[in-house]
């Protein structure tokens, strides 16, 4: 477990071990907790919380290669379920790369971030 809250506490710098390894718990009792692996290194990892996609994770030296797109489609394609999202409004890379793979809609809006219902997968 001490592998994952290291990535979680990369991916959510501010958030305390207690909530992080709640969070990993119930995404592996709901079924979408997923390693992202490049070979035997664990690169990072995808949450989906009844259908809501929590986080996805890459270590930044595996970015840009696919491995995020891949776990995303893969546990799709598994038949898992991803119907809601977030993007912090001014993370303009997360943006480009989830309007890439999803057709998504707002539902609603902070200063902070933007909520969006998946209409479709594109690819």
């Amino acid at each position: 477990m001490n592998e994952y809250l290291e990535l979680y506490h990369a991916f959510r710098y501010d958030i305390d071990e207690l909530c992080g390894c709640k969070i990993i718990e119930l995404a592996k009792a709901d079924g979408g907790f997923r390693e992202i692996r490049s070979g035997e290194n664990l690169v990072g990892f995808l949450i989906v919380i009844n259908g809501y996609l929590e986080g996805l994770y890459v270590k930044p030296e595996y970015r840009r290669q696919g491995f995020g797109r891949k776990a995303v489609l893969s546990f799709i394609r598994q038949g898992g379920r991803v119907e809601h999202l977030h993007i912090v409004n001014d993370n303009k890379i997360a943006r480009k790369f989830w309007f890439s793979i999803f057709e998504l809609r707002k539902i609603d809006s902070t200063p902070i971030d933007t909520f969006y219902e998946i209409v479709r997968v594109k690819i």
